[in-house]
């Protein structure tokens, strides 16, 4: 395969799947400019190609898979002296980081790579995607959306339709969390049509899906489903499960909030065994909060309690705060509305783990 087309390949997979984790090695600390510029034999492009593959099932599975896969990207740029897989693996690395909570590693490696090349080279366009959606990550939506834009005048200026798409995606995700739904969904739309006229089917599925959350939050359930039915066909299409998931996670909602509580139950349950068998446990987590509340909703508040209890223990091995405070207070919640005396219990479990969680 062209080396050029792999190039391309590779960072298109990187952008799309940031709208969307063994033992260390120094490989972690290495930098983006201490590989020098040499072409990969055909040997170490089909290696190369492998990780990529490597690396896409990762990101559906745990951080420690993707923290192997980074590593192994590094450590073929280093033995073949290839800067283009170095910047890979980096990216690879920062999305690991990104996604164990880490986002000011993520920022300081996508800098330090960035700096290493001129500011309007289209290839490095994506760094601009990681980098805005690491500011995401901590909140700094000012420095998200200069970094976005910045990718958006590179590529257009380049003429990419595959990255124009992207960057409007991104730029649409920034103005979601500014709480502009209206510009987010302008911007969304935008890379939708780009996707959908150029067949660009990664991108929209992404764009599908970013429209059909904005719609939930404006609760147009009808184009929301709508919108969630595209993500399912064009996720079916490239066979993949994650797109399938994500199109059920927004049938889920828009049948919360129709009242169809048993239809969203049995999707959110599906959702679960998908993360489950991917070994996804932050995603088990949160759709067990989800399925929980669903169940004390619907009268079963038994189910609910014993689903927080298995779930709650998980959560504590992992020391995921924010959703520890979800699940004791919805236990708490459950077991009041049973008329229990044992909310001291939940009260209990604050206290108790009170040094993990604070």
């Amino acid at each position: 395969m062209d080396e050029r087309v792999v190039r391309m390949q590779s960072f298109v997979y990187w952008a799309v799947a940031c709208l969307f984790l063994s033992s260390c090695t120094e490989s972690t600390n290495s930098n983006c400019n201490n590989v020098a510029d040499f072409e990969l034999s055909n040997e170490d492009t089909i290696r190369r190609e492998e990780l990529q593959k490597r690396w896409n099932q990762s990101r559906y599975q745990s951080p420690d898979s993707m923290f192997i896969v980074a590593n192994a990207m590094i450590a073929l740029a280093k033995e073949t002296h290839n800067s283009d897989a170095s910047i890979e693996g980096q990216m690879m690395l920062a999305s690991y980081y990104s996604r164990v909570g880490a986002s000011g590693k993520a920022i300081a490696i996508l800098e330090e790579c960035l700096a290493q090349y001129p500011s309007d080279v289209n290839e490095f366009a994506p760094i601009y995607n990681n980098l805005g959606n690491a500011y995401i990550k901590i909140g700094d939506f000012d420095k998200a959306l200069a970094v976005h834009l910045k990718g958006l005048k590179i590529v257009e200026s380049e003429k990419d339709t595959i990255r124009q798409a992207i960057a409007m995606l991104n730029i649409g995700g920034v103005y979601s969390h500014l709480g502009d739904i209206e510009k987010s969904l302008e911007l969304s739309n935008r890379a939708f049509d780009l996707a959908n006229t150029h067949g660009i089917q990664n991108v929209k599925m992404q764009s599908a899906f970013q429209i059909a959350d904005l719609y939930v939050k404006q609760k147009n359930d009808s184009l929301a489903a709508k919108y969630a039915d595209t993500v399912i066909s064009v996720a079916t299409l490239l066979n993949t499960d994650f797109g399938i998931n994500k199109g059920r996670s927004i049938k889920s909602k828009v049948a919360m909030n129709q009242g169809r509580l048993s239809d969203a139950l049995e999707l959110i349950q599906q959702i679960k065994s998908y993360y489950k068998e991917n070994g996804n446990v932050e995603q088990v987590v949160l759709q067990s909060i989800t399925e929980a509340s669903i169940l004390d909703q619907l009268g079963e508040a038994d189910k609910a309690e014993q689903t927080l209890q298995e779930i709650i223990t998980v959560a504590l091995e992992r020391n995921q705060k924010e959703e520890l405070w979800q699940l004791f207070s919805l236990l708490a919640k459950v077991q009041e509305q049973q008329g229990k005396t044992r909310l001291s219990y939940a009260i209990n479990l604050v206290v108790k783990y009170s040094c993990i969680i604070m």
